[in-house]
């Protein structure tokens, strides 16, 4: 599995190893899922702002009920 490593000062380094003491992680394992966390959250932020873009350019929109059925889902029996 291929590793990442980063550079951090003392200080920084205390500071890490205390934020995993008291989230009770082990400290690789508090920085994996705060990064992905993060990532996750940039990245579905970018694909909205996309999707926006794109619907401004043909700002039509059409009923819930509508697209419902369109996949083949009847609300009135969900």
């Amino acid at each position: 599995m291929p590793k990442l490593t980063i550079e951090v000062t003392e200080e920084e380094k205390v500071f890490l190893d205390e934020v995993a003491k008291i989230k009770g992680e082990q400290l690789d394992d508090l920085l994996k899922d705060q990064v992905f966390e993060a990532f996750e959250d940039m990245y579905d932020a970018h694909v909205g702002d996309l999707a926006y873009k794109e619907h401004q350019k043909n700002p039509v929109s059409k009923p819930i009920v509508e697209l419902l059925s369109e996949f083949g889902i009847n609300p009135e029996k969900e």
